[in-house]
């Protein structure tokens, strides 16, 4: 069996030390992935320190990670054996950095440790996908992060990652990897950065996954679910997602929050706020109180139909034109 405490049977002669793009990248992704790489989150859970002892660490500088030179890598080594973790950690980190060795054309390396060592499969798994992610590799990441046979490692972390960057490669990689592994949502502001994800997705699908949180966060999630579709809608000027948002199948309770929310509330300042109020009624059928709620319209468009089509059809149910002319008041814009 491989003797991870010694240095040159883990780094054997030759081991290609990290060149400066190779540095330069890893650095980079660290800025990228908010300051800190998965890397560095392990070293800190495992209380190993991944400073240098000689400089204090500054933005980028002083870490020991990525080795700017051989002294660093064996100070590095040095520090991950001899803290008091278990050995399976300490061969996984390891590991991990005998995978930044395949990295640098040495393909033997990682996989040549990893048998020695005998590494445990699911460590190996963890290590593959966490070194996917810290190299901005999100879909193959997700191959072995999603593995069932695996307790999830820092999972509100890395789906905050993929809300913030996985999904420029793959819009579906946040919610594949919510949908497999359900990380808790513990973080509000992650939450809520979720429940915007995927009203961008489906409206319809946000509205039924606020469903599953806790009851005391339904009505903030309704709300911003109710910000992003107006939102949404004057951004790019499509009224699919206001259609989705009139149709939702609300509750008595949320029926309440959504007219409160867009004729009382902080939503009252969105553009066509009393608009969707108006037509959420009429799509319930709710022709008076549509007609109450449109007083205030101002012959305005929604959703691309100006109000005096809207006007003539409530006329034709309730039967009584000259009424409706008076309270909607509106003219061809």
């Amino acid at each position: 069996m491989l003797d991870i405490y010694e240095f040159s049977a883990v780094f054997p002669s030759g081991t290609e030390i990290y060149s400066q793009n190779v540095q330069h990248t890893i650095r980079s992704n660290r800025r990228t992935l908010g300051g800190s790489l998965f890397f560095d989150k392990l070293l800190a859970q495992l209380h190993v320190k991944s400073v240098s002892e000689s400089r204090p660490p500054s933005a980028n500088r002083g870490y020991l990670y990525p080795p700017s030179k051989d002294g660093n890598l064996e100070e590095l080594h040095d520090k991950i054996v001899s803290a008091e973790i278990a050995d399976h950690y300490k061969q996984s980190l390891l590991y991990y950095l005998l995978k930044d060795c395949t990295a640098l054309d040495d393909e033997e390396a990682a996989e040549t440790f990893a048998k020695k060592s005998h590494l445990s499969h699911k460590y190996w798994i963890v290590i593959q996908g966490l070194w996917n992610l810290d190299h901005l590799q999100f879909e193959a990441a997700l191959e072995y992060l999603t593995h069932p046979s695996l307790l999830p490692a820092f999972p509100e972390d890395i789906l905050r990652v993929l809300i913030d960057h996985g999904k420029l490669a793959n819009k579906h990689l946040p919610l594949a990897y919510y949908n497999a592994v359900r990380p808790p949502l513990t973080n509000p502001d992650l939450q809520k950065s979720y429940v915007t994800y995927l009203a961008h997705l489906s409206l319809i699908q946000a509205y039924f996954f606020i469903e599953t949180q806790p009851v005391q966060d339904h009505k903030s999630l309704f709300e911003l679910l109710i910000d992003d579709a107006l939102q949404h809608s004057r951004s790019d000027g499509s009224s699919n997602v206001v259609d989705e948002l009139i149709n939702l199948p609300l509750t008595a309770e949320q029926e309440a929050w959504f007219e409160e929310y867009l004729l009382e509330g902080k939503g009252r300042t969105y553009h066509a706020a009393r608009d969707t109020v108006v037509a959420r009624r009429l799509a319930l059928g709710k022709y008076a109180e549509a007609i109450e709620a449109g007083q205030q319209l101002s012959g305005r468009r929604f959703n691309d139909i100006n109000w005096d089509g809207i006007k003539d059809m409530v006329a034709t149910s309730l039967g009584s034109r000259v009424e409706v002319d008076s309270v909607f008041n509106v003219a061809e814009i």
